[in-house]
C-alpha cells in the first residue's frame, strides 16, 4: 500500500488516486504532422523509468486535482518533488 501526499488533502490511500504517467512523456508539438508510426511510438512506447521518476497522479476520489509526485518504481518509495517542479 502507497500513501501519496496530496498538498491540499493530506496523506491518502493511493485507491485514492488515479496514474496520470511520467512527466517527461509530453504529447508532442505538431500531432498533425506525426506519421502513424510516429503516433505508435508515442502511445505504445511509453517511458518505464528504474528508480526515481516524476509522475501525475488525479486525486480522483478527493479534491478532484492534478498533482506532482516523485516516486522510485523499485521499491515505491515517495519523496516531494522539487519545488520549481510545480503542478498541473
Amino acid at each position: 500500500m502507497i500513501f501519496i501526499h496530496c498538498p491540499h488533502c493530506g496523506d491518502r490511500n493511493e485507491d485514492e488516486f488515479t496514474y496520470g504517467g511520467d512527466v517527461e512523456h509530453r504529447r508532442p508539438d505538431k500531432p498533425d504532422a506525426m506519421s502513424d508510426a510516429q503516433w505508435c511510438e508515442y502511445i505504445y512506447c511509453v517511458p518505464n523509468t528504474k528508480g526515481w521518476a516524476k509522475e501525475h497522479w488525479w486525486h480522483v476520489r478527493g479534491c478532484n486535482r492534478w498533482i506532482l509526485v516523485e516516486r522510485n518504481s523499485i521499491n515505491n518509495e515517495l519523496r516531494k518533488p522539487d519545488e520549481d517542479s510545480g503542478s498541473e
